[in-house]
């Protein structure tokens, strides 16, 4: 169907209605619209720019995308809470741990353990990360000390082995003494780490 507007029809305008023509295309019914879990999935990026999703990542499988579209009204209902705030990292970081009032500190501060597992830590994660809590954090409250530590896990293979045997010798029966040999166990055990560590300055 071509366009019902007029050949002096602005860019924007023009701009406008192709937009409108391939909204009306889409098939999810108006009921919908507000469901993460009923829309299509062309329209996800749109409805959470709608309910103000603060990390959204284009790169999310599409099970990740809706679940963070469904926990923004939770989130923002608790902003400014201990909860929201580790809620809101938990997508960009393994585990974070707040620690309000922190001995030494005033009331009103609080400090943020965080680590990453597996995973490099890159450059763009650290403003991500303090992006995410003065999102979620009490206007009141202040960020001490932001700690990230690196962990790795490992699957670690234990291997034992045990060997006996006895040496049966039938003879004619002698009257001699019989003494039985010394028995000497013996056991091994190996242990091998290693670790590489590079620190790299930013540049100026």
């Amino acid at each position: 169907m071509g366009s019902l507007l007029a050949p002096s029809a602005t860019p924007l305008a023009r701009a406008a209605a192709e937009t409108l023509a391939d909204a009306t295309a889409l098939s999810t019914p108006a009921r919908d619209a507000w469901n993460p879990y009923e829309i299509g999935a062309p329209l996800l990026p749109w409805l959470a720019w709608s309910v103000a999703v603060d990390e959204w990542n284009p790169t999310w499988s599409e099970a990740t995308k809706r679940a963070a579209i469904a926990e923004a009204f939770a989130l923002h209902r608790r902003r400014g809470t201990p909860w929201a705030i580790k809620r809101a990292l938990s997508r960009v970081v393994d585990s974070a741990t707040l620690i309000e009032k922190p001995e030494g500190a005033h009331w009103a501060e609080f400090d943020v353990d965080i680590a990453v597992t597996d995973r490099p830590l890159t450059e763009d994660l650290y403003p991500r990360i303090t992006q995410l809590i003065a999102a979620y954090k009490p206007t009141r409250s202040h960020l001490r000390r932001l700690v990230i530590s690196l962990a790795s896990r490992a699957t670690v293979n234990v291997a034992c082995a045990t060997l006996a045997g006895d040496t049966v010798t039938i003879r004619p029966l002698e009257l001699t003494d019989i003494t039985a040999p010394p028995m000497l166990p013996r056991s091994a055990i190996g242990l091998q780490d290693w670790g590489a560590t590079s620190i790299y300055p930013r540049a100026a």
